[in-house]
């Protein structure tokens, strides 16, 4: 059901208690040469898989680059790409099953960037290389928040014949 599907969200709060805070929007440059590449939440620390997928990479929070401690989720049937970027801990292998609700790491500070904790999130719809020219080649990147409808509910029932997703972040 998509009631209540979120096809833009605001720039700088979610709103509601315990959902997530966005402090920097897709296509934001806050004084850049380039536009933002994602959505950057701050909040809850724990980091959730925000759809179901197999784990494509996974890069220790030490890893020289700017996202720092990143998993990358594969979702197959969707033909697309979730990474999650800045991390001060991950839970998950890679080519581990994982779905949507899953505790998959922890945010952190790691990585470059100008902002505290948080974590950066993208979606990808072609899967080539980010930042370092191994992933996102094409950087066919989308506005995540275009498929967020909210916060994970282990009682709902998602459509599985579109790309849904759920906060990356939980909203406890």
């Amino acid at each position: 059901m998509l009631v209540g599907f979120v096809l833009f969200l605001s720039a700088c709060v979610v709103g509601g208690r315990g959902k997530p805070t966005i402090i920097s929007d897709f296509a934001d440059t806050h004084g850049r040469s380039g536009a933002h590449a994602g959505v950057d939440f701050v909040g809850n620390s724990t980091i959730l898989a925000a759809a179901d997928g197999i784990v494509y990479t996974v890069r220790t929070p030490n890893f020289n680059t700017g996202c720092g401690g990143q998993i990358i989720i594969w979702h197959i049937e969707k033909a697309r790409f979730t990474a999650y970027c800045h991390l001060s801990s991950i839970d998950v292998e890679e080519g581990s099953l994982v779905r949507r609700g899953e505790v998959i790491g922890q945010m952190g500070d790691t990585g470059s960037g100008n902002w505290p904790v948080h974590l950066h999130f993208e979606v990808n719809s072609v899967g080539k290389s980010h930042e370092d020219g191994v992933l996102w080649e094409g950087k066919s990147l989308e506005n995540p928040s275009k498929y967020i409808v909210g916060c994970f509910d282990p009682s709902a029932t998602y459509p599985e014949n579109e790309f849904v997703l759920t906060y990356p972040v939980s909203c406890d």
